[in-house]
């Protein structure tokens, strides 16, 4: 089996050693299964790797001048020193070793042909999109697959697309029909390629199930509420703000925005009640080694803020003028948050985590 990941899944999680990417090497060890990373992929995430450390770097600059001005006294405030370039240039080469560590290769893309991206931008066939005009990573990515892993192994291939562009590629476990017609062009077998629109739903339905679950430990934290060092509400204060930073990551997306209403434009988190005991354990699974998996479920109440923009017209004599404002309303909601902890068996101590599952419940009653 080949398990070709998109960009979908290494953006928000650059390094590619969260839970979910400790999980799939589990798996691909167990089953003897090989990850396969595009070129496109790698380059893209290098690319994305960039932008967010000339990003973060620009705003501690801007932080520390700030702080500076503040300062009574002569005190010398640090300055950020921090070769981009080189960084960029690490990060490259800490990539290529950890797709190896997950059991995966990096493929190329020299057995498609200008002709072939062509063709499917003409004839609108997805990944493209219905002008033919956008879309050409994910046709890149797509006829990588095709002639680079599909066309080689023939009958025998077995391939998993893990990518959340559900638009283009495919939803609920099925290709696009283009994508489809492609495989049995090929030769294959249409449902040879399985699409998992996220990696957090190939482990859910596809890695957990394999796992040796470790009954006892489920019992002593859903019983005792800890587990050596490890306390489920401990964990979440003390790990907060960068739960908050995942939080807000999630609000952002279309699916959350569209059970409020498609008019506004952003969702940030306002306040989080901290002051809660609203948890279980979903499972506790063994990973390797002395490693385990805590499945954790949390409710929690929470005030969203709503941003929507608007505007106005002012007619002027003979001319018509515009303008936009942005109107911000408060709510009540309730979070439900699933979470992966990678724990020590020995000592659990917390090795990493990372939001698995979120969805959100909005009050009836907003405010401006």
């Amino acid at each position: 089996m080949h398990i070709v990941i998109d960009t979908t899944e290494t953006f928000p999680d650059l390094l590619l050693k969260g839970p979910n990417f400790v999980l799939l090497r589990s798996y691909i060890a167990r089953n003897s299964a090989k990850l396969i990373v595009p070129s496109l992929v790698v380059e893209e995430t290098i690319n994305h790797y960039r932008e967010h450390l000339a990003k973060h770097v620009k705003s501690a600059k801007a932080e520390l001048s700030t702080i500076e001005k503040m300062m009574t006294s002569d005190k010398a405030i640090p300055e950020v020193e921090i070769d981009e370039v080189e960084c960029v240039i690490e990060f490259r080469s800490y990539l290529e070793k950890q797709i190896k560590w997950l059991g995966g290769e990096v493929i190329g893309f020299d057995k498609v042909t200008v002709n072939s991206l062509l063709s499917r931008s003409l004839e609108r066939r997805k990944p493209f999109d219905g002008e033919g005009r956008k879309g050409f990573r994910d046709a890149l990515l797509w006829e990588t697959v095709l002639h680079e892993i599909i066309q080689l192994q023939g009958d025998g291939a077995k391939v998993v697309l893990i990518s959340k562009n559900s638009n283009d590629f495919g939803q609920n476990g099925f290709l696009a029909d283009d994508l489809k017609r492609d495989c049995i062009a090929a030769g294959i077998c249409g449902d040879a390629v399985t699409l998992y629109n996220g990696l957090s739903i190939f482990v859910e339905k596809e890695i957990k199930p394999q796992l040796e679950k470790l009954d006892a430990i489920f019992r002593t934290i859903q019983e005792d509420g800890e587990f050596h060092e490890f306390n489920p509400t401990d964990f979440f204060l003390e790990n907060e703000p960068s739960i908050r930073i995942e939080i807000n990551s999630h609000l952002r997306g279309r699916s959350v925005l569209s059970q409020v209403s498609p008019v506004y434009d952003t969702l940030r988190l306002n306040e989080l009640e901290t002051m809660f005991r609203d948890w279980e354990v979903a499972d506790v699974w063994k990973v390797d080694g002395e490693r385990i998996a805590c499945g954790l479920d949390f409710t929690i109440p929470a005030k969203i803020e709503c941003h929507e923009t608007k505007k106005g017209y002012y007619p002027d004599e003979d001319e018509v003028f515009s303008h936009e404002w942005q109107e911000e309303f408060v709510g009540e909601a309730k979070l439900k948050i699933g979470m992966i902890a990678i724990l020590s068996q020995s000592d659990g101590s917390v090795e990493d985590f990372e939001i698995s599952d979120f969805d959100v419940e909005f009050g009836s009653e907003w405010r401006r």
